[in-house]
């Protein structure tokens, strides 16, 4: 059964793709993939040339029989480590990497640009359903002009 009355909703094309920008979970993917991009770049590019490493630890060392005994008489203990790498000759890797990062975030925004368009083409066609939809159920209530016995075909006698 069909309802008799059927509601006048009209959806704004460019509301709900603003709503599916800020709501989609494709969308929050889209910006999550641009920035892992961008930082693989960022750290191909910052990590050529000199790299320096400094650790650092610091304490205080005692034994006792009794608890105590542990706390009395501390050895002090420093220890500080510096360590360079330099590259001498790295036969271009390190530029193949930064082409590879950049090669990356170019193929990426190249697909985030096809998702969401397909993403945008499928909202289109959902607002566009719906609203054939509304149109579909009014064709269907109105009253048929034919003669209820017209639908079934006759029979012939031979």
């Amino acid at each position: 059964m069909l309802p008799t009355q059927i509601p006048t909703v009209q959806i704004n094309l460019d509301k709900a793709q603003e709503q599916a920008r800020n709501n989609r979970e494709q969308f929050l993917r889209f910006k999550r993939q641009a920035m892992e991009a961008s930082r693989e770049v960022a750290k191909a590019k910052g990590e050529s040339g000199l790299n320096v490493n400094i650790f650092a630890s610091a304490g205080f060392t005692a034994r006792g029989e009794a608890l105590p005994e542990a706390y009395t008489n501390l050895q002090d203990q420093q220890n500080v480590q510096l360590g360079f790498q330099v590259p001498l000759l790295d036969w271009g890797r390190q530029k193949a990497r930064q082409q590879t990062a950049l090669a990356n975030q170019e193929l990426i925004s190249a697909t985030i640009q096809q998702e969401t368009l397909n993403l945008e083409q499928e909202i289109y066609l959902k607002v566009k359903q719906f609203g054939l939809l509304r149109e579909r159920l009014l064709i269907e209530n109105k009253p048929s002009k034919l003669p209820k016995n017209a639908t079934t075909s006759p029979k012939k006698d031979i």
